[in-house]
């Protein structure tokens, strides 16, 4: 089970890789976020823009859908976005608010896995997990730079996922095909439908370096290609997508682009734990 469980999460990551592109985040050097190593909120500066009037969407040929979305994704500083999974025996779901600066990400992420529930934050490329009861209700602080903390090896770059989002070159070019099955309506939005095909493996080098080498080795039981279903709504941003994988079925749904309501905050020192303090729960 933990082979599988280890597979999902480099399947799922590779997914988030994909979403991240779809987003993707400005290429301007103004700062989006207070400075770094405060506790001060890391927020969307830039005022809100709504969702997509009810306009149809544009049809793209498979060439034209990747550079539209990759365009579209330029000026995103902030969205939210929910990720259901199901199926053999898995059932997760991911509550994310994410804050796009440049060459960074910041994310606010509640996790719910059969029943349990985990709060977790990335900021200023330090991450902060609060596994409830377990973490005594606070926040684990993990460098992913730390060799001494077991729990530092589990964490991705999301930082590095985030600038692999971006590559537009790589996004264009492991887009292997898409079919347009019409304009369908996402959460009262009409959206247009594409079911497309990507070329995983071309991920598989560059998400490595992202990983520690146990996980980087599942992600070599991803397949060499995977299927999926995009939305997309009149302005070429994504909505929602589903995939499948190993039984089991992941829909992603996308909102409130650049919502300055969208804050990622450094926890409060009393609301941190060394992982020291919790050797013992974690096998260490």
């Amino acid at each position: 089970m933990r082979a599988v469980t280890r597979t999902f999460a480099a399947a799922t990551s590779v997914a988030l890789a994909l979403t991240l592109a779809a987003c993707g985040s400005s290429s301007d050097d103004d700062a989006r976020s207070k400075p770094a190593g405060t506790p001060e909120a890391t927020a969307a500066q830039t005022p809100a823009a709504p969702d997509a009037a009810a306009g149809e969407p544009a049809s793209y040929s498979t060439e034209e859908f990747a550079k539209a979305v990759n365009a579209a994704s330029l000026d995103v500083t902030s969205y939210r976005m929910t990720m259901e999974s199901s199926g053999s025996g898995v059932e997760m779901t991911y509550e994310y608010e994410m804050v796009l600066d440049g060459d960074t990400i910041a994310m606010n992420m509640d996790f719910v896995s059969q029943g349990v529930a985990t709060r977790s934050r990335w900021v200023d490329g330090m991450f902060y997990m609060n596994l409830g009861e377990m973490s005594q209700d606070k926040f684990v602080t993990i460098d992913p730079a730390d060799a001494e903390n077991p729990l530092a090896a589990a964490v991705p770059d999301l930082d590095a996922l985030s600038q692999l989002g971006r590559n537009a070159e790589l996004q264009e070019g492991s887009l292997l095909s898409s079919e347009d099955l019409g304009v369908e309506e996402v959460e009262g939005v009409p959206a247009r439908h594409y079911r497309v095909t990507v070329d995983t493996r071309k991920y598989l080098e560059a998400l490595g370096s992202a990983f520690d080498p146990t996980l980087a080795e599942a992600l070599e039981s991803i397949p060499p290609s995977m299927e999926g279903d995009y939305w997309v709504n009149a302005d070429d941003r994504l909505v929602r997508t589903v995939s499948e994988f190993m039984g089991i079925t992941s829909t992603t749904t996308m909102r409130d682009w650049n919502d300055p309501s969208i804050v990622v905050t450094t926890p409060g020192a009393d609301e941190l734990v060394d992982w020291h303090e919790l050797e013992d729960a974690f096998g260490a």
